[in-house]
C-alpha cells in the first residue's frame, strides 16, 4: 500500500467523523493528473445525494466523488 493510499485514508477516517458517513459505503482512494481523490460509492441515488449536499467537492486538497449502483 502506498503512502499516498494511506494518507487517503487518514483523510476518509477524519471525513467521517466530521460528517458522520455510514462506515458502510465503498470507498476507492487514488491520483491522477489531477491530483488525490476519494470515490464514496453509495448503494442508492438518495443515499448519494444526501452525501453530495453534505460534503465538499474538495477536502483536505482531494477531490471527493459520490456515486451511486443505479439499477
Amino acid at each position: 500500500m502506498s503512502s499516498e493510499t494511506l494518507r487517503l485514508e487518514e483523510i476518509f477516517e477524519v471525513m467521517k467523523e466530521e460528517f458522520h458517513i455510514d462506515p458502510d459505503y465503498e470507498v476507492t482512494f487514488g491520483s491522477d493528473d489531477a491530483g488525490s481523490f476519494i470515490d464514496v460509492n453509495a448503494v442508492v441515488e438518495e443515499l448519494a445525494t444526501d452525501l453530495r449536499r453534505l460534503i465538499p467537492n474538495r477536502y483536505m486538497g482531494c477531490r471527493i466523488t459520490i456515486s451511486f449502483y443505479g439499477k
